[in-house]
């Protein structure tokens, strides 16, 4: 038979399909179409005897030789080397002990309707990315994710994983190669993803997963790490293409993927493709299994142990569980594991290494769901507390007694536990990281009504993305109490709320970084954040302290508090008590919602703020003023005021002490029409009050005499001027370089002002 190849017309439909080209051999049978039985593409210029094309014959010869290979070897094995080689055989087939899985065109070539090949199509290859928290609120959903690398608004989202009462933020599914009934991406922020969602606002205390569909120009998201060699060593950009027979490959580590076909012109498919040897689960029934030097095992999708098992890993050995593992039985592993996945177990016993080379957070947490005790220790000193069966008070406190001298790091598992033991935290030299999962997934509830919830005493120490609350109405107890020997210590998106004193801070240099004091008790005279004993520069960065308190801020000594992007809003009674303190408030907010508002009251303390806003949002109301100065210094500039309706006479009423107020635009000239009772300035743009500046103030005579001493010498006197607000009656004033003195009648109050002189 001649190997001639001639061409054939194209019907009309083929080639509308993209066919450009038909050949057949000469002499063949119309209508006769040979295909390798593996492969399914055409053979050509092969015997008619050919099942295979030459590339899937090459693949059957190698596995034949090297299935008579191993046949031979394992008959050359004696003794119990030999039993473990049959054991071993009988559990797993041969290609589960793979590291690697290619995806492809033996999982999925490319072709068209008619099964021709389609080249230049994209792939993308994305796996599911884990949700860590959701919220909806106003019907908008939003899903916090590590990295929202490769979402776009208008893209379609299919959502996993959330159980319980959050099943609702679900949804979606992948029907014939679409996402359907899942949600459109509204925005996406570097770590949130928005879209609607009908439902009452909510937030999730489970975890899920999303993945997004794309279209002809945008691909699945988040794309994973694909590699183009086999030991997975040179990593490949995405997307791959399709070459001129529809055949793509990838190599990446076994496990479920979700593999996107697009280009201009076709309809955009998902398809879900396995990379690994089989999509059945292995279960073993052996009692232990001993991997030793370099050895590695692994399993995909899944590994139930039906068994109390034991794994003892040697140097280098490595047990990887990246989809569902069943524990039923008394489990051991005394090597170092991976947990990517997650599971549930009867009993867990992990070794001192176990989790030596990982940081497997995101498995552990409902891995260690089924536990009654605290988990083990890391090689760098981490404790993962599993869930307690009792008084999780009690549980940290013996977590932070089981590190080691120089302290190291406890993580909480997410759920909401009540506690009644106050947890104490306070060996000199011994610090630690207390850490949840975030703020609204791990919950610590203190139940009695006294005490100290959480005392934190040893320095460098930090408390973490968790939550510490009462929900004890008219509480008496302290939340948190840093003490004098905690210093340099932090607190790290924590919040805090119901307490009659949410915070006391006793320290040097506590930092509070993105937390939110939520609010207080009804006890009276509750405070959010005080400052107690020696504290001293304690700093304040992109945190808020929220209404319900009596006094959001309170200075209790003489040093330093300094406030970055700090946001302070609706007090019951006063936002700030400065006291004798010093406060340094830059890019602060302080705001209000009710109808009465005291922003801050300084009693012979420094006040310096700048850059910072002053918004009441009440419609009603009116008061003598925002804020009081009795002595002390204030100086407060570059900042903006804005009421929405409440009237006051003056922004601050200064009775002593000095003032300095620089460039404060006043977005409300109604409502505050002057910074200060003595420079009714409408517009109050500029207005300036202190000493070698505008001086102003108030005396109430005595005897019919009175006078006031410059905080800061005049380089000449002054000059000044006076009347009496009590009565029509004459003043006379006089003044030096470090006074002005003032005679008028007996008691009568004197409003007085000094400008420096001309000469």
């Amino acid at each position: 038979m001649s190997n001639k190849l001639v061409s054939l017309p194209i019907p009309a439909d083929m080639a509308a399909n993209g066919l450009r080209l038909w050949l057949r051999r000469e002499g063949d049978k119309p209508g006769v179409r040979r295909v390798c039985l593996d492969c399914g593409l055409p053979l050509a210029n092969r015997s008619e005897r050919a099942k295979y094309c030459y590339s899937c014959g090459e693949s059957r010869r190698r596995a034949a030789i090297k299935a008579s290979n191993t046949r031979n070897n394992a008959k050359r094995r004696m003794g119990k080397l030999s039993l473990l080689a049959l054991l071993l055989s009988v559990m797993f087939t041969p290609a589960a002990w793979s590291q690697s899985a290619q995806l492809g065109s033996n999982s999925s070539p490319v072709v068209n309707r008619q099964g021709i090949p389609m080249p230049g199509v994209s792939v993308a290859i994305c796996s599911p990315l884990t949700v860590s928290s959701a919220v909806v609120s106003g019907n908008i959903a939003t899903y916090t994710v590590s990295s929202t690398s490769g979402f776009v608004a208008g893209m379609q989202v299919m959502v996993q994983g959330f159980t319980g009462a959050d099943t609702f933020f679900n949804a979606g599914t992948l029907s014939n190669g679409q996402i359907t009934n899942g949600l459109t991406i509204l925005s996406v922020t570097p770590t949130t993803i928005l879209a609607n969602l009908t439902h009452a606002d909510a937030s999730s205390s489970t975890t899920g997963t999303i993945i997004q569909q794309g279209n002809s120009t945008t691909p699945c998201a988040p794309e994973s790490t694909i590699y183009s060699d086999v030991n997975l060593t040179t990593p490949e950009s995405q997307p791959i293409q399709t070459d001129q027979l529809g055949n793509w490959n990838a190599f990446t580590v076994p496990g479920l993927y979700y593999v996107q076909f697009y280009a201009a012109g076709l309809t955009t498919t998902i398809k879900q493709i396995y990379g690994g040897t089989s999509n059945v689960p292995c279960v073993t029934t052996a009692l232990a299994i001993q991997f030793n030097n370099a050895g590695a095992f692994g399993c995909e999708p899944d590994l139930t142990f039906t068994a109390p098992h034991t794994l003892a890993l040697g140097a280098g050995g490595t047990f990887n569980i990246a989809g569902t593992a069943n524990f039923s039985g008394t489990d051991n592993f005394s090597g170092p594991v991976t947990f990517t996945g997650s599971g549930n177990t009867g009993s867990l016993s992990l070794g001192a290494t176990a989790l030596g080379n990982t940081s497997p957070w995101t498995g552990l947490q409902t891995f260690n769901a089924g536990l009654t005790s605290l988990g083990q220790t890391d090689a760098d000193g981490t404790i993962f507390m599993a869930v307690p069966s009792g008084d999780i008070g009690t549980a940290i406190n013996s977590a932070y007694a089981a590190l080691g001298s120089s302290g190291g790091r406890i993580v909480l598992p997410p759920g909401t536990y009540s506690y009644s033991t106050p947890i104490v935290l306070s060996t000199t030299g011994k610090s630690v990281t207390v850490e949840g999962n975030n703020t609204v997934a791990t919950v610590l509830l203190y139940t009695p009504s006294t005490g100290t919830a959480l005392t934190l005493g040893a320095s460098y120490s930090s408390l973490e993305h968790f939550s510490l609350e009462t929900t004890t109405a008219g509480s008496t107890a302290t939340g948190l109490s840093v003490l004098s020997s905690a210093d340099s210590s932090r607190e790290v998106r924590f919040n805090i709320s119901g307490f009659a004193i949410d915070t006391n801070d006793g320290a040097y240099s506590l930092s509070v970084l993105q937390s939110t004091i939520n609010s207080c008790s009804t006890a009276a005279g509750s405070i959010g954040f005080e400052t107690t004993g020696t504290a001293d520069e304690t700093h304040i960065v992109s945190s808020e302290f929220r209404s319900g308190c009596a006094t959001l801020l309170k200075l209790g000594n003489a040093n330093p508090l300094w406030g970055s992007g700090l946001t302070l809003s609706n007090a019951t009674s006063l936002w700030v008590d400065v006291g004798t303190g010093h406060l340094y408030c830059t890019q602060c907010h302080w705001f209000n919602a009710s109808a009465t508002a005291n922003w801050f009251s300084n009693a012979g303390g420094v006040v310096q703020i700048n850059d910072s806003q002053f918004e009441d949002d009440s419609a009603t109301g009116s008061s003598a003023s925002y804020a009081t100065q009795s002595s002390g210094f204030l100086a407060m500039s570059d900042s903006t005021l804005y009421s929405g309706g409440h009237t006051v006479t003056q922004f601050v009423n200064v009775t002593g002490g000095d003032a300095q107020l620089t460039n404060i635009l006043n977005n409300s000239p109604t409502q505050i029409p002057s910074l200060n009772g003595f420079y009714p300035d409408s517009s109050a743009r500029a207005v300036v009050t202190g000493a070698n500046g505008l001086s102003a103030g108030t005396i109430t005579l005595s005897g019919g005499a009175g006078s006031h001493t410059f905080s800061v010498a005049y380089s000449t006197a002054p000059v000044c001027t006076a009347n009496d607000t009590t009565a029509a009656n004459a003043v006379k004033v006089s003044s030096s370089t470090t006074a002005v003195t003032l005679a008028g009648t007996t008691t009568d109050v004197i409003a007085w002002s000094c400008s420096p002189s001309a000469n």
